[in-house]
């Protein structure tokens, strides 16, 4: 239950049109307020019928951003994460290409030595023949 006053602050609503309101529609919000103490007190259904319109629609544009903020932070949690994942797997990838060409030039090295051997080999053969 909520009182008017503090209905009317949180939605920076005038009160005395909040009581022409009530006033108008006291069939409709019958059995929704009830009043204690000389205040009167609201349920959610009745505040929400209270409130005023623009500032429902203010509120519910206000929840519709805040929901779609969430949602791309989410998704732009997800895709820096995805992208940390890519970033490990190049790097990854890179290390292992470059052990590649290293060991590409390793061969390449010990096949021109025993390149050069055989001819070296084959040259003195001939030599000595």
């Amino acid at each position: 239950m909520i009182t008017l006053k503090e209905l009317s602050q949180k939605y920076n609503a005038d009160i005395s049109a909040m009581y022409q309101k009530i006033r108008r529609n006291r069939d409709k919000l019958d059995g929704h307020m009830q009043t204690i103490n000389g205040v009167m007190q609201f349920d959610d259904l009745a505040a929400q019928f209270l409130i005023p319109k623009k500032q429902m629609i203010t509120e519910m544009y206000e929840t519709k951003i805040h929901d779609l903020n969430a949602n791309h932070e989410v998704q732009i949690n997800f895709y820096k994460s995805e992208l940390e994942k890519m970033k490990a797997e190049k790097e990854s990838v890179e290390e292992q290409y470059q052990a590649a060409l290293l060991r590409i030039t390793e061969l390449e090295q010990q096949l021109f030595l025993s390149e050069n051997n055989s001819n070296v080999k084959g040259f003195l053969s001939k030599l000595f023949k």
